[in-house]
């Protein structure tokens, strides 16, 4: 039965519905509630401590592997519920406190159940007024102390609420859908078993006849000796004809004579120079100042130093003792090598017959070649003769250039002389007092050594344990 383009969408849509109403009938039906009650009696601000710890629900089946099956915050108060799915009768589970920030737990067992921070989850079923729901209840209260899980305690300051903002309109609220109705799928036919497989024989084994025996190889021909071969005498090479002569070679022209060259013009007379201006004279030379006479330098005189003391006289070590080593034991004689073996005679080598000689048979004659042909004499080649040249126009004569004469250069001023600067005189200073020397330090007197108590020994800090993750 075929359908139609327009029923299709339908037939889909109505088959994710059932899907969806089925996931969450089972959701419904497949869960549980764990609540419990958390105690902190060394806390000062409870509703803050709270905030950073969790508890977690952990179960283990019977292979021994452990699940995380839900987390759930605690309140002001110090409760806390969870909805987590139905376990197995097999299945053991307990809730632990988590640090909030961390996500790690907050006490370190060696095995789930053990210490304060966790306790194990008891059945307890209440019936409701529509449907039956189970519920876990905690053994005993989960104990919540800095020691077990100090990461609780490393709260934050709350973050501010903000007024909401005043350009920003509310949300419509969403509307109202109608409770999907229950489907019910009808039970799918039972699958028919698979024929059995066919049995076949077993395979029979394979044996190959034996190969039969090789034939030897038939005996190689014996060929006639190759002839020898004899090649005639090259023929001697004719002599190349002789080269014609070459033609006489024809005088070249006479070259033109070279023009006569023209005399220069003469150069046109320079202006007498004028005589230079005289130079002023120097001025006279201002005497130096005399000397200041100093009072002469006092002689040094210095101390006499100290005699050396003699050094000490080397101390005197006694005299090396001699090292006698004890006598080497006599070396043994080396057993004598065993004689070398006689060398066998190399066998005779074969004898080969001699090598037949090659001979060939004459070659043919060889035919002479046709002699060359004749060709007739080439034909002179005859210009026709040109029209004679004509004479080339006189040239035009032009006047002759007119001298060009320029203005006499200036004559330059010459700059006056540098003036004559004074060097500078030498001041001849007075010599620096010597500085007297300065007085010996003081001998001071060596450190007293400090003797400082010796330090107390600390017992080590009692650490909490570190937090133990067991795998998800």
């Amino acid at each position: 039965m075929r359908i139609s383009m327009g029923v299709r969408p339908l037939v889909v849509l109505a088959f994710a519905f059932v899907l969806t109403t089925i996931a969450s009938g089972d959701s419904t039906q497949n869960s549980a509630l764990v609540s419990g009650v958390v105690k902190c009696d060394e806390c000062i601000q409870k509703h803050l401590t709270y905030q950073g710890a969790l508890v977690g629900i952990e179960c283990r089946n019977s292979k021994g592997e452990i699940h995380k099956r839900g987390v759930v915050g605690i309140d002001e108060n110090g409760a806390f519920k969870a909805s987590i799915p139905l376990v197995e009768s097999s299945e053991e589970c307990h809730a632990r406190l988590l640090s909030k920030y961390s996500k790690s737990p907050c006490s370190s067992p060696s095995t789930l159940g053990n210490g304060d921070a966790s306790s194990k989850l008891v059945l307890k079923n209440n019936v409701g007024d529509k449907e039956e729901t189970t519920t876990f209840v905690i053994s005993t209260d989960l104990k919540l102390s800095p020691l077990s899980c100090p990461a609780a305690f490393l709260f934050l300051p709350p973050f501010p609420k903000f007024p909401p903002k005043p350009f920003k309109k509310p949300l419509p609220p969403l509307p109202k859908f109608h409770p999907k109705p229950k489907l019910t799928l009808p039970p799918l036919p039972p699958k028919k078993p698979l024929p059995p497989l066919p049995k076949f024989p077993p395979k029979p084994k394979l044996t190959l006849p034996p190969l039969p025996p090789k034939k030897p190889l038939p005996p190689l021909p014996k060929f006639p000796p190759k002839p020898k071969l004899t090649f005639p005498p090259k023929p001697a090479k004719k002599p190349l004809p002789p080269l014609p002569p070459l033609p006489p070679k024809k005088p070249l022209p006479p070259l033109p004579p070279k023009p006569a060259k023209k005399p220069l013009p003469p150069l046109p007379p320079l202006p007498p120079k004028k005589p230079l201006p005289p130079l002023p004279p120097k001025p006279a030379k201002k005497p130096l100042p005399p000397l200041p006479t100093f009072p002469p330098k006092p002689k040094l005189t210095f101390p006499p130093l100290p005699p050396k003391k003699p050094l000490p006289p080397l101390p005197t070590f006694p005299p090396k003792p001699k090292l006698t080593f004890p006598p080497l034991p006599p070396k043994k004689p080396l057993p004598p090598l065993p004689p070398k073996p006689a060398k066998k005679p190399l066998p005779p080598l074969p004898t080969f017959p001699p090598k037949p000689k090659l001979t060939f048979p004459p070659l043919p004659p060889k035919k002479p070649l046709p002699p060359l042909p004749t060709f007739p004499p080439k034909p002179k080649l005859t210009f026709p003769h040109l029209p004679p040249k004509k004479p080339l126009p006189p040239l035009p004569t032009f006047p002759p250039k007119p001298k060009l004469t320029f203005p006499p250069k200036p004559l330059f001023k010459p700059h006056p002389p540098f003036p004559e600067f004074f060097s500078k005189p030498k001041f001849n200073f007075p010599p620096k007092p010597l500085i007297k020397p300065l007085p010996p330090l003081p001998k001071l007197p060596p450190k007293p050594k400090l003797n400082f108590p010796p330090k107390p020994s600390f017992k080590p800090f009692p650490h909490p344990p570190k937090p133990f993750s067991p795998p998800f």
